[in-house]
């Protein structure tokens, strides 16, 4: 009978550092909506007016980094462990489509705004 591995594994099987890397990638694409918004350089604002867009080339990166690092872990790998990477690929490069099409229009607007 196969052993159920219990939540907890697979998390630390899939890799935390990954995880994290993607639920940034998912709270920046949701503060996106408010992103338009009139920069402010005082309050609560500025967390999706300023340090949302400065985060999310970085964020954007790195997880471009961690595709090139799972192609390389994954090169000399078979069977489970194998398929761990291309899942862990598969997961990045949607995260990272999906942050682009949300992403897109706020900077190609960016450099043609007028004040």
């Amino acid at each position: 009978m196969a052993q159920q591995k219990s939540i907890a594994t697979h998390i630390v099987d899939f890799g935390i550092l990954r995880i994290l890397l993607i639920m940034l990638a998912i709270v920046l694409m949701v503060l996106r909506f408010w992103a338009d918004a009139e920069v402010s350089y005082g309050d609560w604002n500025m967390i999706p007016t300023l340090i949302a867009p400065a985060l999310v080339p970085i964020v954007f990166m790195g997880l471009w980094l961690d595709v090139i690092m799972c192609f390389v872990f994954k090169s000399d790998k078979t069977g489970a462990a194998r398929k761990k990477y291309k899942i862990a690929i598969a997961t990045d490069v949607t995260t990272v489509l999906t942050m682009l099409l949300v992403w897109l229009t706020f900077f190609t607007n960016l450099g043609s705004s007028t004040t």
